[in-house]
């Protein structure tokens, strides 16, 4: 049940890993491998004491029903069995990752022979335009005109461009909200003024209707 429960928690949580990375995170960018490679090279050690508790209870046991025995050991022997058995997983899991896993990993691509103002025209946050410190020294020290925008996703469209300063990117902003349209509360506010009115127009109609002669026909409401 441990290892049935310890499997269920690694799934929900490479599950929500996954759906966070890709749906909650604005942006993310793995600058290398290292803290995976060391996550990946620590998973040897419960590895390896799941390794020493089989080797300690498989000391004198049968195998498959039968009597006969691997070893036996006792006092330091087996302490000593336990230890190698420890050390020789950590290095074959440390060599698998070093020498095996590489093999199957992604060559990384050759850096592309493309200009400064070619990519920045078509990415919005650059060198320039993510640094903060860069856009203050441009507005207030050396008075650009316009100065270097802070781009921030979701308002790209706000980054003013100027070539002398590296700053190549543009888009068109989004349609503009008309707030003279009206809102939920004045439509609410309309249907109810239209009843009453409907309300009323009906009311007056039969009070002439039953005022009128018997007799006479009266004209159908429209």
């Amino acid at each position: 049940m441990m290892f049935v429960g310890l499997a269920l928690s690694h799934i929900y949580i490479y599950a929500f890993d996954h759906y966070r990375v890709l749906r909650s995170v604005a942006t993310c960018d793995v600058a290398s491998m290292t803290v995976d490679w060391w996550a990946q090279w620590i998973m040897c050690l419960p590895c390896a004491a799941l390794l020493v508790c089989y080797v300690y209870k498989s000391n004198c046991e049968g195998q498959l029903g039968t009597p006969s025995v691997l070893y036996c050991e006792h006092g330091s022997g087996l302490t000593l069995i336990c230890l190698l058995a420890f050390l020789g997983h950590v290095i074959l899991h440390t060599i698998v990752l070093v020498f095996v896993v590489p093999c199957f990993g992604q060559r990384q691509q050759e850096p592309h022979d493309e200009h400064y103002e070619h990519c920045a025209r078509r990415i919005p946050i650059s060198w320039f335009s993510g640094n903060p410190v860069h856009c203050l020294r441009s507005q207030f020290i050396y008075d650009h005109g316009p100065p270097c925008d802070y781009s921030v996703l979701g308002k790209q469209h706000l980054v003013r461009v100027n070539h002398s300063i590296g700053c190549y990117f543009s888009e068109k902003g989004g349609a503009t909200e008309d707030y003279s349209e009206p809102n939920f509360d004045d439509l609410r506010q309309l249907s109810s003024r239209k009843a009453v009115d409907a309300v009323t127009s009906l009311t007056s109609r039969r009070q002439s209707n039953s005022r009128s002669p018997r007799g006479a026909v009266s004209s159908p409401l429209k």
